[in-house]
C-alpha cells in the first residue's frame, strides 16, 4: 500500500518492530500497563532517525503527530507530546487522518 502522506511514512518506521521505537509492557502500582512507549523515545527517535539537531525540534513535530492522531498519551487527555517518561500508546491506522471520509448528507441525519 502506498502513502502519500509524509507523517504517516514516519508512523509506520516508528511502529517498525526492528529499527522503530521500543514498545513495552510497564508496571503500574497493582496492574500492568501494554503496549506503551514513552515521551523521550519519541524525541530520541525523531533525533536519530529523521537527523534532527536540536531536541526541541524533535519535540515540536512529535506533538504535531500527537495533535493529528498518531499517537495519544495514556494518562492524560492533552494531545502534546512531553519529553519525558509520560507513557504512549500509537493509535489504530483506521483512526489516522488520511482515512476520514467526507460525511454524506445521510451522516447528518
Amino acid at each position: 500500500m502506498k502513502r502519500d502522506n509524509w507523517m504517516e511514512d514516519v508512523i509506520a518506521r516508528m511502529q517498525d518492530e526492528k529499527n522503530g521505537i521500543p514498545i513495552r509492557t510497564v508496571k503500574s502500582f497493582l496492574s500492568k500497563i501494554p503496549s506503551v512507549f514513552s515521551g523521550s523515545d519519541i524525541v530520541q527517535w525523531l533525533i536519530k532517525n529523521l537527523t534532527i539537531e536540536d531536541p526541541v525540534e524533535a519535540l515540536h513535530l512529535g506533538t504535531l503527530m500527537a495533535a493529528h492522531g498518531y499517537f495519544f498519551p495514556i494518562s492524560d487527555h492533552v494531545l502534546t507530546l512531553k519529553d519525558d517518561g509520560t507513557f504512549y500508546r500509537f493509535q489504530t491506522p483506521y483512526f489516522w487522518p488520511s482515512n476520514c471520509w467526507e460525511p454524506e448528507n445521510t451522516d447528518y441525519g
